[in-house]
This record gives structure tokens, sequence and C-alpha cells, in this order.
């Protein structure tokens, strides 16, 4: 970081995409255990 606390142009669009991986992540996971329990109610003979 530079002494004001501004990134370089260059960083500050890579950066700007990665905060958005964590939610994305735990989107995905919410939805396939969301997916995972509806299953398992319609097919609870299979557990």
């Amino acid at each position: 970081m530079r002494p004001n606390g501004r990134l370089c142009a260059c960083l500050q669009a890579p950066l700007k995409e990665l905060d958005m991986v964590e939610p994305l992540i735990g989107l995905m996971a919410a939805i396939l255990l969301g997916i995972y329990l509806v299953y398992t109610l319609l097919h609870p003979e299979k557990f």
C-alpha cells in the first residue's frame, strides 16, 4: 500500500473481484445443503 492508503490502479480491480469469492462459496454451500435436505425429505428410505 502506498502511504496515503490507496492501492495502485492495476491492483484495485483484481482485489475487488476477490471480495465476492467468500460470499459465493457460502451461497453455493447453502444451495447444496438445501438440495440435500430436500432430497432426504423426499427419499428418507435411502438414508
